[in-house]
């Protein structure tokens, strides 16, 4: 071999080396990717193109209602109920609020129903004035109620609250033991 011909060899082998490294760096930058746009603007790109997916576990509920009154109860006259309905994002569907009273009670301010377009994002604040004729106890407590859903029941959502709330009374089971079974015990043939 001649020093013409290992010349023109090392120039092709260093050609070939060139073109390799050059393959090599266009398959490490995206068509997306240009020398002018910043790296994290060429993710936010990327990122905004694809679905966010939700995990079915963390799904929200479209509203939570809380009913708030004083903590000690008079058994007669006024008291203030706050009921509140929190909304990650609005329920867009239409609504109804409630509030049923026993009979000792009486509603002095506020709407004993009320219908919504649909339930707003964020939090929705109705303050209701009750008169009591009595104590409110077990069987007579103030309810409140919102219903949302579609004309055609095709989605909604319910929620209800009863105030004061009170803990059901646990009874303990009778300590006596229940007598055996009367029979003849299974498998045992009757004598002949």
């Amino acid at each position: 071999m001649s020093g013409g011909e290992r010349g023109t060899d090392m120039h092709r082998h260093a050609l070939s080396i060139l073109v390799v490294a050059a393959a090599l760096a266009g398959c490490n930058q995206s068509p997306a990717q240009s020398s002018d746009k910043p790296a994290q603007d060429v993710a936010a790109e990327k990122t905004a193109d694809k679905p966010k997916l939700v995990d079915p576990g963390e799904a929200s509920v479209p509203f939570v209602m809380t009913v708030k009154g004083p903590d000690t109860l008079p058994d007669s006259g006024e008291i203030e109920l706050v009921v509140k309905i929190t909304a990650p994002h609005e329920f867009k569907v239409p609504g109804a609020l409630k509030v049923l009273l026993p009979t000792s009670a009486k509603l002095v301010s506020g709407n004993e129903s009320e219908a919504f377009a649909s339930i707003p994002t964020g939090e929705t604040t109705r303050v209701f004035r009750v008169s009591l004729g009595s104590k409110l106890g077990l069987g007579q407590q103030i309810k409140v109620v919102l219903d949302a859903r579609m004309p055609n029941n095709a989605a909604g959502a319910h929620a209800e609250q009863l105030f004061p709330e009170i803990a059901p009374q646990v009874t303990k089971p009778s300590s006596r033991v229940p007598p055996p079974p009367v029979g003849r015990p299974v498998g045992i043939a009757p004598s002949k």
